[in-house]
Formats: C-alpha cells, sequence, structure tokens
C-alpha cells in the first residue's frame, strides 16, 4: 500500500487513454510495472519482493479473466454512443461505472497489500517517508509555489492531449472551451496539498500500526481497507466537498466539450473506443 491510488491504478492506466497498440502492450506489462511503482517507494529485498511479484501476477490474472471482458463490453457501449449527442448525466453514469471498477480493484487487491505490509521494517517505511518528501518538494513547486497562469497551462495541455486522443485536433472554439472549463474549475491546490499530506500520513501509521502490533493478515486487511476508503472519499469537509464539485464540473465539461464536436471528430472518437474494445477481446484471450 504504497502511493495507494497510483499503484491500484496501474492496471487501468494501462487500459485508457493510450494509443490502441499501447494498450496490449500496457496491459500485459501491468503487473510488472505494479511490482516497479511499489519499488520505487520502498525498495524491497528479493526476499520480500518474490511473493508481492506472484500475488500481483495473481491479481493481474483475476483482472484479465474477470474484468476485460466488461470493459470490452463497456467500450462497445461508448463506441455506439460517440456518434450522437450526449448530456452530463450520461457522461456522470460513465464516471461512476469507472470508479466502481477501480473500487472492485481495490477491494479485491486488499490482501496482496496486506501481505505485503506484513514483512515491511523500518528501513522500507523510512525509506517510504524519504520518496513521499522528495516527491513533495515536486509536486509543491508545480502547483503550489507556481502562479495560476502557469497552473491552467499545465492543465490545458494535459487535458487537451486527452481530447485530442479520441477526438483528433480540436479547433479554437473547442480549445477555448477547455481554457474557460479549466479557468472556472473548483480544483483548489491548497485543499489538493492537504488531502496529499493526511494521506501520506495515514498510510505511514497503518503501515508501522501493521508493523509494530505484529497484525494478522485478516487483522492487516481490516485496516489497510479501512484507510483505503478514507483515501478514496476524504473525511475532511473541504476535501469532500471540492471531490464532489470537481466530479460534477467534469461531468458537465465532458459533456459540453462532445456537443461541440463535430460529425468526423465524433466518428474519431467512436472508431478510438471501438478499438479499445477489440484491445480488450484480444487480451481476455490472450493468456
Amino acid at each position: 500500500m504504497i502511493a495507494i491510488q497510483r499503484i491500484l491504478q496501474t492496471i487501468l492506466i494501462a487500459v485508457l487513454f493510450t494509443g490502441c497498440s499501447a494498450v496490449r502492450l500496457g496491459y500485459d506489462q501491468a503487473d510488472h510495472l505494479g511490482y516497479w511503482w511499489v519499488d520505487h517507494y520502498l525498495d524491497l529485498s528479493s526476499d520480500k519482493s518474490r511473493q508481492f511479484k506472484a500475488d500481483l501476477k495473481a491479481l493481474h490474472a483475476w483482472h484479465r479473466q474477470t474484468q476485460l471482458p466488461e470493459y470490452a463490453r463497456l467500450a462497445s457501449e461508448l463506441s455506439a454512443r460517440m456518434g450522437g449527442e450526449t448530456s452530463s448525466t450520461e457522461v456522470c453514469d460513465n464516471i461512476q461505472v469507472f470508479r466502481e471498477k477501480f473500487d472492485l480493484l481495490s477491494r479485491q487487491s486488499v490482501s496482496v497489500w496486506a501481505r505485503l505490509a506484513q514483512h515491511l521494517g523500518p528501513e522500507e517505511i523510512n525509506y517510504l517517508r524519504k520518496k513521499f518528501t522528495q516527491e513533495d518538494k515536486d509536486w509543491k513547486a508545480k502547483w503550489l509555489d507556481a502562479d495560476l497562469e502557469k497552473i491552467h497551462n499545465l492543465r490545458y495541455e494535459d487535458w487537451l492531449r486527452r481530447a485530442e486522443l479520441f477526438y483528433g485536433s480540436l479547433n479554437h472554439d473547442q480549445k477555448m472551451f477547455i481554457q474557460q472549463s479549466i479557468v472556472h474549475s473548483s480544483w483548489d491546490p491548497r485543499i489538493s496539498w492537504e488531502r496529499r499530506q493526511q494521506r501520506q500520513q495515514k498510510i505511514i501509521a497503518v503501515l508501522e500500526k501493521i508493523r509494530l502490533q505484529r497484525l494478522s493478515q485478516s487483522d492487516a486487511e481490516v485496516e489497510l481497507t479501512l484507510v483505503i476508503e478514507q483515501l478514496l472519499n476524504p473525511e475532511d469537509p473541504k476535501q469532500a466537498g471540492m471531490q464532489r464539485k470537481v466530479i460534477d464540473e467534469a461531468c458537465m465539461n465532458l459533456a459540453g466539450l462532445h456537443q461541440r464536436t463535430t460529425p468526423r471528430q465524433r466518428l474519431h472518437a467512436s472508431e478510438k473506443f471501438g478499438d479499445y474494445a477489440n484491445d480488450f477481446r484480444y487480451l481476455t484471450r490472450s493468456r
């Protein structure tokens, strides 16, 4: 359980927002990517690596067998819808489906993180602390200390890249819509910084508790499940409020951009999701 959202999302990142040829390669390497992320934060010894690699491989196999067929179905449905109009409600429904998929992956992986956490010593946890501190400096410089114009530009470039992956090149009016959406966004780097710090503190605290109290597998799973829920659904009113607003705005903005697309761009998006569906079907059969 290290930088928990990033690690748990490794498999999903491998199949979303990437070029179609990269989906197959990325997904087939997802367990190795997951291990790389964990080792980056913990610097695992070889004896601790072996079991964890085996657990990640099993998690990957479960995901391939049980989740990819559903991904193929969802991608096919989205492909069929891309040619027509869409509302913010429909976009929110799609976002909720992927959130549920992520939640399912989170729950399925708890036993993996619990087994790893039971074998961590003070050296790995201290290494994690140092990594958090190092990355905090970069995050703070990029988002907290930067001026508003730079922040807007960074977010615009990221959104534009993702949008053009699906729709192809955007025109001036579409780009202006993205820029205005970012200007009026409820995302606040100060609140995100607070959440980041609290998230790191919770991760360190639960790892220390599992180590010092020598919790059993079942007790460790209970502790980690609670922390994962807190990480995904913040208790702090400011953080929870911003999360709700950002999700609502994403629904409206994605629907608004789609409504501004041309028939050619919608065809491009439809074909893109169709390619994803084919890739998911191929990956389901490939092992």
